[in-house]
């Protein structure tokens, strides 16, 4: 199934696809994969979690290539002794992706970056309990959304398509494709084109469309198109505005 994806990307401007789920490396066709993916000119990117990652060598070699990339998605609370122990070594060709639920796992994380020298992002993680760390640092106020210095594009982008969305379809192992994976699945790999269904996505679709004028509250909202599009932050924590704007 995943060599007939890359068939169907021929038909399409894809700029990009990422592997995530499990030890991706354990791959039992790794090699096969590899040499595949060699023969296209989209970038290729593989994401594991910081547990599973092993070591191997060989495997690992490929991510000297310029067009294979690898992200270890880490958790603060045990990143800085596994490195310590030597059960996460450091290695520059990686980048790292802290998820951080709290003020002082960011500052613990900042910390491990600037430590270590690492190539490393932190995105907010919503878990259910930490809604309070969203609401003071996350969610925005006046002065954030008419301070923010967008371009005319992108101002325009927002009053017609999800930006967070557009361009994106997740396909799982069932097969089963995507727009958005909170919602229905669009498609199926076994009996759908991808071409056909980025059109219809882009006609008719509920996610690469999503834009705040569609929903409550924002759509009575002056400031609509001056907030980033919706996200999954928005459906995980149940509620649309994200801002201290529309109460």
């Amino acid at each position: 199934m995943l060599f007939e994806v890359f068939k169907q990307t021929h038909y399409t401007s894809i700029s990009e696809i990422k592997f995530i789920g499990g030890n991706v490396l354990s791959y039992p066709y790794w090699d096969e994969l590899v040499d595949e993916l060699k023969k296209y000119f989209f970038k290729k990117s593989f994401f594991i979690d910081y547990r599973l990652l092993q070591f191997d060598p060989v495997k690992l070699e490929i991510f000297n290539n310029n067009d294979f990339f690898l992200t270890v998605l880490v958790d603060v609370s045990a990143i800085r002794e596994r490195i310590e122990n030597g059960k996460l070594p450091i290695n520059q060709n990686f980048s790292y992706l802290f998820k951080i639920s709290s003020i002082e796992e960011y500052e613990i994380a900042q910390s491990i970056i600037g430590q270590f020298q690492i190539e490393a992002k932190v995105i907010p993680f919503y878990d259910g309990t930490n809604l309070s760390f969203f609401e003071t640092y996350i969610f925005q106020y006046l002065d954030d959304i008419v301070n923010t210095a967008w371009r005319k594009n992108d101002i325009f982008a927002h009053t017609i398509l999800n930006t967070n969305h557009f361009g994106r379809f997740s396909i799982l192992s069932n097969g089963k494709i995507y727009a958005n994976v909170t919602s229905e699945p669009v498609g199926d790999m076994k009996s759908d084109n991808i071409k056909l269904l980025i059109n219809q996505e882009m006609k008719l679709g509920n996610s690469w469309l999503l834009t705040r004028n569609k929903i409550l509250p924002c759509r009575d909202c002056l400031y609509k198109y001056l907030c980033p599009s919706i996200s999954h932050y928005e459906t995980a924590i149940g509620k649309n505005n994200l801002c201290h704007v529309m109460q």
